[in-house]
């Protein structure tokens, strides 16, 4: 019974120390949030902020256009995808 207990707070702490993930969501119009691209997962932050205002920079959209990062999303598929994340930042 205890080394079921020990096992069991073994595992909640390895699955509570998973690193976070980051989307990449790019909107080539700051006006129409209906049209982006999600542009990958990032392990950090700052990977993501890197690489969203590099794709914005290579579509010519950085004085038009955003981004946002989320943090740690999953998606939803079916008539539009949408993705739920746990932070969004920019």
């Amino acid at each position: 019974m205890l080394l079921r207990g020990i096992l069991l707070l073994i595992l909640g702490l390895l699955y509570g120390c998973e690193q976070p993930t980051w989307d990449g969501f790019v909107y080539p119009n700051r006006d129409n949030l209906f049209d982006y691209s999600n542009i990958g997962e990032f392990k950090s932050l700052e990977e993501c902020r890197k690489a969203s205002k590099a794709d914005l920079k290579r579509i010519n959209a950085v004085e038009v256009g955003l981004y946002q990062c989320g943090k740690d999303c999953i998606s939803s598929s079916g008539l539009h995808t949408v993705a739920a994340c746990k932070e969004i930042t920019r």
